[in-house]
């Protein structure tokens, strides 16, 4: 059974580091990508972390919960439309951090869940 959990749009500096997410509530969530001893994770931080500039890609997102799916393996999906019908998807090994778990795993991957039709 795939869920959305969470929609909205987010904004990403283009060096790909920070990464704010904006669901349908308007309520923002600000998240550091970093290397951990050669493992890729995600880190929530305050939003007065976040320093917009003129670098940063916007764009819709979505969060799915998968479970007991045969294409997917169980768990937490970040996708991050980057531009028509193309889209960033990833694997939140443990959900998405926050206050009371700061820091948690993520894995690219190219099995998106979303399906986009583009028309001319």
């Amino acid at each position: 059974m795939v869920t959305v959990a969470s929609r909205g749009e987010y904004w990403l500096t283009n060096d790909s580091l920070l990464l704010m997410l904006r669901d349908e509530q308007e309520a923002e969530r600000v998240y550091r990508f970093f290397l951990d001893d050669g493992q890729r994770k995600i880190r929530f931080i305050s939003s007065n972390d976040f320093n917009f500039t003129k670098d940063v890609t916007t764009g819709r997102y979505r969060i799915y919960e998968v479970k007991s799916e045969q294409s997917f393996n169980d768990g937490v999906y970040l996708e991050l439309c980057i531009c028509a019908g193309k889209w960033d998807c990833y694997i939140l090994t443990e959900g998405l951090p926050d206050k009371k778990i700061p820091e948690k795993g993520v894995i690219d991957t190219n099995k998106c869940i979303t399906k986009t039709v583009v028309r001319n």
